[in-house]
Formats: structure tokens, C-alpha cells, sequence
């Protein structure tokens, strides 16, 4: 089911009652407009974006493109590693090491450790960070982007290019309290995980979605870029439905997004008799988990990883390359330093782009309407005075 959301109520619209409103239909809030944009565009730069109905901006948890640090092949990676934030620990023993293969810059993150003693064994060789948020939340926006390299395998497959007719592998995992993960009691979501078929879902209760509505959007040949906004209903988080919203993009498989407002995203009624989730998370691990068939060679590669948690969250500045944002096969995610209604000040992540000669920027605001794509392949004036560019 593909669904599209209206935005929140202006404070002008709550104002004039909920009888008017209701006599007067739905109300639909203007998108985001971009009108300019100041600085040279760059990976790494510090861009203005003027125009209106930006709305309030998000709170950036972690951003890393994996650019710091040693980048040596199998090399440790650095809880330091972030361009934005940093990574609380290390979820296991073993350490997330540097892949030469990566969707921006020239290294990226794989997620099982070769120096482990058994390093076809999760148990011993998942390589994975875990990211304390700032404070509880019922809200968060993550995307990312995640590789095969040719000649190894999906987690738990034998034969590279195959996915395995089972569970074994949860690519990122938002649970509450250091034993959420577990589900008794506790929210916990995988965004995604692949049992056999793709699914949004937790150990709290059944699958909260089936991707279906996605269609065959795993790349073996492209990297795959994976965003999910979840967002509960602020005065009943368990119960009320909430909003999900779920978007895969690669070059070859193309734009796929799904929009859901019929269920919490901490799943309300839980299965397997486990007592009600608790309707909040408070941190993150990356991946969550992979386990289950044959590891031997599975190095599955991360890039690009941005998280944002709080108010706001689906707020966010990106890169596409197609003047329209559902067109965009490759989507580069961008970390703001100030925001306000009308203005936008940002560090450029270029991600995989190195030409923007035919590329486009588009603000997104925190009910997740999207504004007209603006061209940025041409000159730009510098900065307004006061603003410092890298």
C-alpha cells in the first residue's frame, strides 16, 4: 500500500478550531521552497539555502562517511570516526574494520572482523558500533547505504547473489535499555531485516511491515541506500497509529518509498506472549545483528550512515541526481549547522557525487514534504558575510 502524508497543522490552521477544520476538509501545508543557495559546492563545504516554509530543524545524532582515521584495509575503525557525533562503543568484541570498497571518499565500514579467531562465526566476528541517543525518543530518521563486494555473500548465503530462504540478518536495530533488543517489555525495531523476505519488525512482537510494497529493490550490482522515519503518536506512542516511512534507492533498481500512518511503529499488541512494548528507544546498534547460514564469506560493506532522533527528525537537506526527488536514483544526505524557517546553513556530504553539473537540492521538512528540486549545477554566489566556508 503506498500512501502519501499531509503535513502537520500550521499554528494559524490549529488556531481556528477543530469544528472549522473539519467543516473545511483536509488541510494541506505548503512544502518547503527553495528560492537560493550560496557557497561553492564541494564536498565538505558550508552552503546557505534561503527560501521558506522550512519549519524546525533536526538533531543530527551521527554522521559518518568513514573518512578519518587510518582507512587501511581491515584496519580497526575509531569510535572517533564521525564527522558528526561519535559512536558511544563497540557492540561486540570484535571491531568494524575499513573496506576500500565505499560509496563516497575511499573507504567504508565492514561489518565482520578478519582478525577474529572464527571469522565465520557471528558470534566472535560482527563488527558493529552502538550509539547511545541524546535522551528517550519516540521519533528518529536514519539512512544509509550498504554493498555486497563482488565475490562474497549476503549474510547467511552460500552462493554470492543469492539471499537465503531464512533470517539472518538485521541491518540496523533501535531498541530501548541495553537488553532492548530482547523485546521482553521493550521497544526494539529492525530498519530492515531480511527473514527470507524484507521486513520491517522487533523480538517485541510480528512484523510490523512487509516491504512488499517496495518490489525488488536490492541491488547485488549497486550500492543500496535504505531510509526509515518512524514517528508515534506523541500522546498514546503504543496504541495510536504513528507514521513509518520507508525509501530504497539504487542506481539500477531505481526509487522506491512506502508511507504508512495505520500502525504504531512500536507495534502496539505484541506476539510470542511478551508484555507490551514500552513505547520509547534510547539507542541504536549498527548493524544489529547477522547470524544463521553460512558466513564464511560475507563482508558486507557500510557507508554513508546518518541518524537524527528527536523533534524534527525527517528534517533534512539532500543531493539527487533527477529533478524531481522520486526520480533520483542516488540520494546524498547533507548535516545542517543552523535552521530556521527561511534559512538553511550546511555542510555539504557529497556522498557518491563527484559531477553536480546534473544535480539537484531538495529540503525536506519534518512532516516529510519534500520541496521542488533545485538545480545546483551552476556557479553560486559565496556565502552571505558572517558565514564561514571550509
Amino acid at each position: 500500500m503506498r500512501l502519501e502524508r499531509i503535513g502537520g497543522l500550521s499554528a494559524v490552521a490549529r488556531s481556528l478550531g477543530t469544528a472549522a477544520l473539519i467543516a473545511s476538509g483536509p488541510v494541506c501545508i505548503a512544502a518547503p521552497a527553495v528560492t537560493g543557495i550560496a557557497g561553492n559546492i564541494a564536498d565538505g563545504q558550508t552552503i546557505a539555502i534561503s527560501g521558506s516554509n522550512f519549519g524546525g530543524g533536526p538533531t543530527v545524532v551521527v554522521f559518518d562517511d568513514f573518512e578519518s582515521g587510518d582507512g587501511s584495509d581491515s584496519q580497526p575503525i575509531p569510535l572517533t570516526s564521525p564527522e558528526v557525533g561519535k559512536w558511544s562503543s563497540y557492540t561486540t568484541a570484535a571491531h568494524p574494520t575499513y573496506s576500500s570498497y565505499a560509496r563516497s571518499g575511499k573507504h567504508g565500514f565492514r561489518i565482520t572482523d578478519p582478525t577474529a579467531s572464527d571469522p565465520g562465526n557471528p558470534n566472535v566476528s560482527m563488527g558493529s558500533f552502538t550509539e547511545l541517543l541524546p535522551g528517550e525518543t519516540t521519533e528518529f530518521f536514519v539512512a544509509y547505504s550498504f554493498f555486497v563486494p563482488p565475490g562474497t555473500t549476503f549474510p547467511g548465503a552460500s552462493t554470492p547473489g543469492t539471499l537465503p530462504p531464512f533470517s539472518s540478518w538485521k541491518a540496523f536495530w533501535m531498541f530501548d535499555g541495553p537488553t532492548g533488543f530482547t523485546g521482553k517489555g521493550q521497544a526494539d525495531l529492525w530498519a530492515p531485516a531480511w527473514a527470507g523476505f524484507w521486513q520491517l519488525g522487533g523480538n517485541s512482537g510480528a512484523v510490523l511491515k512487509n516491504l512488499g510494497p517496495l518490489g525488488d529493490w536490492f541491488s547485488f550490482k549497486n550500492w543500496n541506500r535504505f531510509a526509515v522515519w518512524a514517528k508515534a503518536n506523541a500522546s498514546a506512542p503504543v496504541r495510536s497509529p504513528g507514521t513509518i516511512f520507508v525509501q530504497a534507492t539504487s542506481l539500477d533498481k531505481g526509487h522506491s518509498e512506502s508511507t504508512w500512518s495505520d500502525r504504531s511503529p512500536f507495534q502496539g499488541p505484541t506476539a510470542f506472549n511478551n508484555p507490551p512494548s514500552s513505547g520509547k528507544w534510547d539507542r541504536f546498534t549498527v548493524p544489529g545483528w547477522y547470524g544463521s547460514g553460512d558466513n564464511t564469506h560475507n563482508q558486507m560493506t557500510y557507508d554513508d550512515i546518518y541518524v537524527a532522533a528527536g523533534p524534527n527528525a525527517a528534517a533534512r537537506v539532500e543531493i539527487g541526481d533527477a529533478p524531481t526527488y522520486k526520480g533520483s536514483r542516488t540520494l546524498a544526505i547533507s548535516t545542517p549547522q543552523t535552521w530556521s524557517d527561511d534559512k538553511i546553513v550546511f555542510t555539504l556530504r557529497a556522498g557518491p557525487f563527484t559531477d553536480f553539473s546534473h544535480a539537484y537540492l531538495y529540503v525536506v521538512d519534518a512532516n516529510n514534504n519534500v520541496s521542488k528540486g533545485y538545480a545546483i549545477g551552476g556557479p553560486q554566489p559565496n556565502p552571505p558575510e558572517g558565514i564561514s566556508v571550509k
